[in-house]
């Protein structure tokens, strides 16, 4: 099943960019483009800029990972499954373990290869259709949570000239990922019926690798719009110049 759209709303996450250019945050050292050891270098300093990263950084929007807040998500799927998410709070990204990192200045690619033990996804939701042949509807609290979660994050960018300065904007981004387990708890399905809510958050859990076949695309375009808000968010404040050397 593909998922026809998908918005997410960074309210409260990202902020505003001023209008000074920033070099890059003491935590965060750049790499110089040409040299032997280049690929050495990023991965080198990606692990000892990571920390600092996700212990967020309002001055170059970085927002706080523990708990990272995301206002609102729609998810809409072609086989006519609506969910709208908000007051997201997503719990263990800051245990992020960073795997693998390679950026290739000339071809302008990135991915990152990184893994989290354990993801909680808590917020209210609102839902409406079916995902396999399960319908699905009511509107509450849910908790979504996985383990074992490996990450392998693909990305091109360009580098666009703005107010004098050249600066790295994300663009076609791909995510892909493997989980030993999925959990699903949807509250108040179907109005709080006692034997509908009950028995579909069951199904949920025991077909839970088909769910997660459906909802995999959703995920990943999810993980890759938020990581592209905080890149480019950054990259507003630094210009390429200060990123590649």
């Amino acid at each position: 099943m593909a998922w026809t759209s998908l918005s997410i709303i960074l309210v409260g996450v990202l902020y505003s960019v001023d209008s000074v250019i920033l070099p890059l945050p003491p935590y965060l050292n750049a790499c110089k483009k040409g040299s032997p050891d280049f690929d050495e270098c990023v991965t080198r300093e990606a692990l000892n800029g990571l920390p600092g990263v996700l212990k967020g950084d309002r001055k170059y929007g970085i927002p706080k990972f523990n708990p990272l807040k995301i206002s609102a998500v729609k998810l809409e799927t072609a086989g006519n499954l609506v969910i709208n998410l908000k007051d997201v709070e997503i719990f263990g990204l800051d245990k992020t373990v960073l795997k693998k990192t390679k950026l290739d200045p000339y071809g302008q690619t990135l991915s990152v290869d990184f893994a989290v033990d354990n993801l909680v996804i808590l917020g209210k939701y609102d839902m409406d259709g079916k995902i396999l042949v399960l319908p699905l509807k009511g509107n509450g609290d849910c908790n979504i949570t996985a383990t074992d979660l490996d990450f392998k994050y693909k990305t091109t960018y360009k580098v666009t000239e703005k107010n004098g300065e050249s600066h790295m904007y994300l663009d076609q981004q791909s995510l892909d990922f493997n989980s030993t387990r999925f959990y699903f708890q949807f509250d108040n399905l179907f109005n709080g019926d006692p034997v509908l809510g009950p028995n579909t958050n069951k199904v949920l859990n025991d077909e839970w690798e088909s769910v997660l076949m459906e909802i995999k695309p959703a995920i990943g375009e999810a993980v890759s719009a938020v990581a592209s808000s905080i890149v480019n968010s950054i990259s507003e404040r630094v210009p390429y110049r200060f990123i590649v050397l």
